[in-house]
């Protein structure tokens, strides 16, 4: 069973620091996939921080329209059985 975790995420500090601990902790596990996504000028996957941004407005408000287009990609480009769709907040037993 595949399973992807779509992490939102945006660049102001709590979130980073909430980033690097699930990067540190839960979200390091070989037994899952973690995409964290953001918002930018273009739509851009980068494989070495598995950090995909999308081409949005990085602000409150477009969360769920940042949402709908990094599920879009994910369905196009990553083999999955279950994403979970998650926050830098969020922290998962993996298990």
């Amino acid at each position: 069973m595949k399973l992807v975790f779509l992490i939102i995420a945006s660049n102001d500090p709590v979130h980073l620091q909430d980033e690097l601990t699930q990067r540190r902790t839960w979200a390091k596990s070989n037994a899952i996939e973690s995409i964290w996504l953001r918002g930018g000028q273009t739509l851009h996957f980068d494989k070495n921080t598995q950090t995909l941004s999308v081409p949005i407005e990085e602000s409150y408000n477009n969360i769920l329209a940042k949402s709908l287009q990094g599920l879009k990609w994910c369905i196009e480009q990553k083999p999955f059985d279950f994403l979970i769709r998650a926050n830098v907040s969020t922290y998962f037993k993996v298990s």
